[in-house]
């Protein structure tokens, strides 16, 4: 996806989503498209939808059928890695196509028995990447961590910002 829910068209490393149409397994066994689970859904092992959101990315692949950001994070013989670097992954295009995704409680997405991150910061992909899914267990806390860290970098890249006069 576009970085940091950002409009940037710039791909590499950030987030992942999902070509419209997708089917999600929700909580109650039913599946529902990526573009219709909403905000208080509760969809399989990822619990209460907490956000939604679309976005224009540049690198759609298919992943046994399913068709994802290249940057989204797949469980793959019981380790998570991105979409691009899997074997199983083929590019489908890099035209621009827009894409879906949601953030859940418990930051998983369950696609034809296929288990996804649901939208992740970069920095949670990487802690994801190192700690596996004990990461899961503990993820709010991290993400205090970030975004702490988060408001230090914009404070020190926006340091040298002209700003409105008063």
């Amino acid at each position: 996806t576009s970085g940091e829910l950002s409009g940037d068209k710039n791909t590499e490393g950030s987030e992942g989503c999902f070509a419209k149409g997708t089917l999600i397994m929700m909580d109650d066994g039913t599946q529902k498209p990526v573009e219709d689970v909403d905000i208080g859904d509760e969809v399989k092992l990822g619990g209460f939808v907490f956000a939604t959101g679309k976005f224009l990315i540049n690198n759609l692949y298919n992943y046994k059928g399913i068709e994802v950001s290249g940057s989204h994070m797949v469980l793959e013989d019981d380790e998570w890695i991105r979409v691009q670097d899997s074997e199983l992954a083929t590019l489908v295009n890099e035209d621009d196509t827009i894409v879906y995704v949601f953030g859940s409680e418990n930051r998983r997405i369950v696609i034809d028995d296929i288990v996804f991150t649901d939208y992740f910061e970069v920095s949670e992909q990487e802690k994801l990447k190192q700690l596996g899914d004990s990461y899961f267990t503990n993820w709010k806390e991290n993400a205090k961590i970030v975004s702490k860290s988060n408001v230090e970098v914009r404070n020190t890249n926006d340091a040298n910002v002209p700003t409105l006069a008063a």
